[in-house]
């Protein structure tokens, strides 16, 4: 609940900000919405001393985002969220167990362009949850959050529209729940874990944006993200946890925006 109060915190002085710079002229409001798959893959490694395999959720994503750009000289402030469709995947290994579950990302960013308006580079902060439950009892929770710095540069392409790479570094904690409850087979011998982690990993992207229509515009664009987490603790489990959580995005998005 802390990361949700952060993230409610961050949205609120955002809003203050916004309050203070549509008082201004020159400000421009490009809200959006966005459509996007994305191949997920999170891995939690072997537990050795609790004799439980690698265990992997491989699924792919149909996601739904929303999210608006506030611009006001070469300054600019997005907030985003998006929200997927329930996926299943299936882990065959001691025992064959179906998971089902979600994914939900929220990101506050505040951008300055650089070079003639040609780059930008930002700060902000990201909050990611994935959840599944399982057909014999498991229940999944994996929430990510904290802080990220990145870069991004454009060229115009015939004047048609502007090629884009973006890169981006975060330090994120993580947390991992998994409850194991009846009827699954290994329920109640000590399996159950609340993992705290850490990870600095990397984001990047490639993304191809134009006009449609009047003030009306699109973009198209592949995004992959890497996170690795380690320092995993949890001084209560009845087994030591994994020694690293990873994490894995592949998304390829559209979206359409509106300039106000």
């Amino acid at each position: 609940m802390k990361n949700y109060k952060l993230l409610k915190f961050l949205i609120g002085l955002s809003g203050i900000a916004l309050h203070t710079v549509t008082m201004a002229e020159g400000v421009i409001f490009v809200p959006r919405v966005s459509l996007a798959v994305s191949d997920y893959t999170f891995t939690q490694k072997e537990r050795p001393q609790a004799g439980f395999p690698e265990v992997e959720f491989d699924v792919r994503f149909k996601m739904l985002g929303v999210g608006t750009t506030i611009v006001y000289d070469k300054f600019y402030l997005d907030l985003f969220g998006q929200h997927s469709t329930d996926e299943s995947d299936t882990f065959k290994d001691v025992i064959t167990e179906k998971f089902t579950g979600d994914r939900k990302d929220y990101t506050i960013s505040l951008g300055m362009k650089v070079l003639d308006n040609k780059g930008a580079v930002y700060v902000g902060y990201k909050l990611g949850k994935s959840e599944a439950d399982s057909n014999l009892g498991t229940t999944l929770e994996f929430e990510e959050d904290g802080f990220f710095i990145g870069a991004n540069y454009g060229w115009v392409i015939a004047d048609t529209g502007v090629l884009s790479l973006n890169v981006a570094i975060a330090k994120l904690d993580g947390q991992l729940k998994e409850t194991i409850k009846a009827p699954h087979p290994f329920a109640g011998v000590g399996l159950d874990i609340d993992a705290s982690s850490k990870a600095t990993g990397i984001s990047y992207g490639i993304a191809w944006s134009s006009k449609l229509l009047g003030k009306w515009g699109y973009s198209i664009g592949v995004d992959v993200n890497n996170y690795t987490f380690d320092h995993v603790k949890d001084d209560d489990a009845g087994f030591p946890p994994s020694d690293e959580f990873e994490e894995d995005f592949i998304t390829a998005k559209v979206s359409i925006s509106y300039a106000f």
